[in-house]
């Protein structure tokens, strides 16, 4: 009983984490925090579910849709751009526009892509998807050098 009261405890606790995905290139990062299919970006650093929605960057709403996907793309003059693959209505929140969306037709869109499909130097753009497991693996063929780590929100508040 005792045993089992323990293993209750900490599968509770467990669940009740928040896990936070980190994006970097090169000194630039994007902190991420997904909840009942929305995706919050973060520009920065942060390990805190709480932090990241009150101080959002952008938002992926993508409860209609039913999927994420799409890209971002670290830029040199430290901005990330995000392009939509098709899965989620996004709504910029900050004005700084640090990260920032924009629309694309699917010309303009298909030609931006296959700069990274073809065998090159560019090794700045990443997948983001709702499945995190098939992000990674889509990025490793991609062969993107963008550091994708994952964690455990923790109580330290981000601004």
């Amino acid at each position: 009983m005792f045993i089992y009261f323990f293993a209750l405890m900490f599968l509770s606790c467990k669940e009740d984490a928040q896990k936070i995905i980190h994006y970097e290139f090169e000194g630039v990062k994007v902190s991420r925090y997904d909840l009942e299919k929305r995706t919050y970006l973060y520009y920065g650093e942060c390990n805190n579910a709480i932090s990241i929605k009150k101080n959002v960057s952008l938002i992926i709403d993508w409860q209609f849709d039913d999927f994420l996907q799409a890209s971002l793309i670290f830029h040199k003059d430290r901005k990330v751009q995000i392009l939509s693959g098709g899965g989620g209505k996004f709504k910029q929140i900050s004005r700084k526009n640090e990260i920032y969306f924009k629309e694309y037709g699917s010309p303009e869109y298909n030609k931006i892509m296959d700069q990274y499909a073809a065998p090159n130097d560019l090794n700045n753009l990443c997948y983001i998807f709702d499945n995190t497991q098939f992000e990674l693996e889509e990025n490793k063929k991609l062969g993107s050098k963008v550091v994708i780590t994952d964690e455990l929100e923790n109580a330290k508040i981000c601004r």
